[in-house]
């Protein structure tokens, strides 16, 4: 490997060694552009001539490059240097997992701080549709500052090629039947057996990973290779609890469920696993508190059970029922469960719930359970049960979610669906759900926070003030929300929800005017937002918060990418949806501002706000020229609750491009009384609008009624 030091491939110095590969050797070179350091690797020569060694290499690259996430190593590109072919990527500081491990295994705490966002890491990349299939200790890294990072994709196979893909080398190459690929000692009976691998495949290498993690050893063994393999598919690994006693049973049992053999009987999907490590890991906690009133990780309600002192998670903690298949056919209740399964997931990604995980959810299967029992023996605050029924083509769906201490109904729907592709009814019902029970349980807590004495009040609690004064959206709210949000930053200068409500606030003061310079307030904001994403990459509502700052900023390019992750990370959100919308209008993509905006009022149809939805609808009408249609949804938007200014300054335009002269100055006096300042230079100033064409179409109409261009 030396002969590579020194030398300058592209604008990469190579700087020396740190490891090689069965197809490449990596090193650690300096970008000369950008002034950082990037590990390089190098496909050998050997290997460059060898058509599966390419195809290899361009999938690692490939499956890369479909990842963002913060437990996954960063690709930055792809090159080629005098026939050389190399990737560079994210360098991390550190050591892998089999150099840390100790002799007896990590400590439970340890253990679940490298597991957890490793399942997340592997979850990420499941839901892109990619499988690693070389899990191991040696892929992954763990740095400085103790953040876990998953390597080397070498071996990744897509879950789900398209047609292009499949039809490309190393697709028939890799995934055919019966090629074996992997390190033995990690791979899975189906994988030894030479079947094609799912996501599965990657559950039980990781299983093995974290058996030995706990223990210090594998759970399979043999002197050569053909008696590991044996092994593998025989063998019944030593239970954790009798390597080491004292072991938590719920972390045994979640290793378990990754090392069965055959892929059906396995926990099926890494989110599980992610949540049922956390799950596991806050009962540790649990189990060792000793002070949990003074504790401010957690909400002051705290209960005795069996003689132990059991803290509830902060912010709002939910079970979700397995559904009742009320059909008539019991095969059914594969839709039920799934449409369960699935709103558990949905849910989970809301970063401020707590959701118990789905194994403790279906204990309650074929049940006639309490809520409030449910509640008490699974220490949450909410319950979401409800039924399916399935006659002939249709779906009908109620759902009801209930706050289990007083059993009040806070939030209850039914869904009548036609049943054309049963996934995509599912898909639609889930984020439906998930999108409606977000601001119900919001709104629960605030309620809550409300009750309580100010003296007992946590930085959660301050925070669900913050947030009942930031929806009312006025001048005056927006500034108490802001004291509220800096008062719990000062119990918890880390809390990323309040972090990130402060810069969307920032984010309403300026684009509504209400602050003395609308660029000092948009710096402050993207302080706000950029600190959020520090402590918690993948914080959707971070990324939310950013991306409106950049979009009042009137600097889309980076506005778009924010609100897209957001989108990615919450699909549920319909605000993330409607950002995103308004984003795309402003900057000249009308066209993709509709599909936006139509989500958000699909996720959220009774939305007190819901008349800026209408409004982002119109405003894309109106910059496609379709002013009929974009009339229809401004009159629609001026008869919703909570009308704002903007509102009247739409109508009015399209009236003037209408040529409906009356009609348009009877607009103009509807904003002058909301916003007495109101001109040309004024709106040009508020409306962050970045797309010159689009800007001049609003004022022009504006002209046309007859608003002055200065007040």
């Amino acid at each position: 490997m030396e002969k590579w030091i020194g030398r300058i491939l592209s604008h990469y110095k190579v700087v020396g060694p740190i490891g090689t590969g069965g197809m490449g050797e990596v090193y650690l070179a300096e970008d000369t552009r950008l002034g950082r350091n990037v590990a390089l690797k190098v496909l050998r020569a050997d290997a460059a001539s060898d058509r599966a060694h390419r195809a290899r290499f361009e999938l690692e690259a490939k499956a890369l490059a479909a990842l963002n996430h913060p437990n996954i190593v960063t690709i930055y590109s792809v090159e080629e240097e005098s026939g050389l072919r190399f990737i560079t990527m994210e360098f991390v500081e550190g050591k892998t997992l089999d150099q840390i491990i100790p002799t007896g295994g990590f400590e439970p705490s340890r253990f679940c701080d490298i597991a957890i966002p490793l399942a997340d890491a592997l979850a990420a990349a499941h839901e892109r549709g990619i499988a690693h299939r070389d899990l191991k200790p040696a892929n992954v890294m763990v740095d400085a500052g103790g953040r876990v990072k998953v390597l080397d994709f070498g071996l990744a196979k897509l879950l789900h090629p398209s047609r292009q893909d499949s039809q490309e080398s190393f697709s028939a190459t890799l995934t055919q039947e019966g090629f074996v690929v992997g390190t033995l000692a990690y791979m899975p009976p189906e994988q030894l057996e030479g079947r094609t691998p799912d996501a599965r495949t990657d559950l039980f290498s990781l299983g093995v990973l974290l058996y030995e993690m706990a223990t210090g050893t594998r759970p399979f063994n043999g002197s050569t290779a053909v008696a590991l393999a044996s092994s593998i598919l025989k063998d019944t690994p030593v239970p954790l609890g009798e390597r080491r006693p004292g072991w938590p049973q719920a972390l045994e049992r979640i290793v378990a469920g990754c090392l069965e053999k055959n892929p059906v009987d396995r926990l099926q999907s890494a989110r599980q696993i992610h949540a049922e490590l956390l799950q596991a890991s806050l009962e540790m906690e649990n189990r060792t508190v000793t002070d949990a009133a003074d504790d401010r990780s957690f909400t002051a309600r705290v209960e005795v059970r069996s003689g132990e002192l059991v803290r509830l998670p902060r912010g709002p903690s939910i079970a979700v029922l397995p559904f009742r298949n009320l059909s008539d056919d019991p095969n059914q209740q594969y839709f039920a469960d799934g449409l369960t399964e699935d709103l558990i997931d949905g849910l989970s990604r809301y970063r401020w719930f707590f959701v118990i995980a789905r194994n403790s959810s279906f204990a309650y299967k074929s049940r006639v359970a309490d809520s409030r029992q449910v509640a008490q023996d699974l220490g949450v605050r909410y319950v979401l049960e409800g039924s399916v029924r399935k006659s002939g083509n249709r779906i009908r769906l109620s759902a009801q979610l209930v706050e289990a201490a007083s059993g009040r109904n806070i939030w209850s729907e039914r869904y009548d669906r036609e049943l054309r592709d049963l996934f995509t009814v599912q898909d639609e019902l889930v984020a439906t759900i998930a999108g409606a029970i977000e601001p119900a349980m919001g709104r629960a807590e605030r309620e809550r926070v409300i009750e309580k004495r100010p003296e007992s009040l946590d930085a959660w609690d301050l925070y669900q003030r913050g947030v009942s004064y930031l929806h009312r959206r006025t001048k005056e709210d927006l500034s108490a929300a802001l004291r509220f949000f800096a008062s719990a930053l000062e119990l918890e200068p880390t809390f990323v929800p309040a972090l990130a409500a402060s810069a969307e606030v920032c984010f309403f003061q300026t684009v509504d005017g209400w602050t003395n310079s609308q660029e000092d307030s948009a710096a402050v904001g993207l302080r706000f937002a950029r600190r959020a994403l520090e402590l918690d990459p993948s914080d959707a509502s971070a990324h939310y918060a950013l991306g409106r700052i950049y979009t009042v900023l009137r600097q889309p390019d980076q506005a778009i990418p924010e609100l897209e992750k957001a989108v990615e990370l919450n699909p549920s959100s319909a605000w993330a949806h409607y950002a995103l919308g308004m984003a795309y209008g402003t900057s000249g993509q009308p066209e993709r501002a509709i599909g936006s905006i139509e989500a958000a009022m699909r996720l959220s149809p009774h939305d007190p706000y819901r008349g800026q939805f209408m409004v982002r609808m119109g405003e894309a009408m109106l910059f496609m020229g379709r002013h009929e249609e974009a009339l229809v949804w401004a009159q629609r938007s001026l008869r919703e609750p909570n009308v704002q200014w903007s509102r009247h300054a739409l109508h009015a335009s399209i009236l003037g491009h209408l040529g409906r002269d009356d009609e348009a100055r009877e607009a103009l006096r509807e904003l002058c009384v909301s916003r007495p300042d109101a001109s040309l230079a004024a709106i040009t100033a508020w409306w962050p609008i970045s797309d010159a064409g689009g800007r001049e179409h609003l004022l022009e109409g504006l002209r046309k009624a007859g608003l002055s261009e200065a007040s």
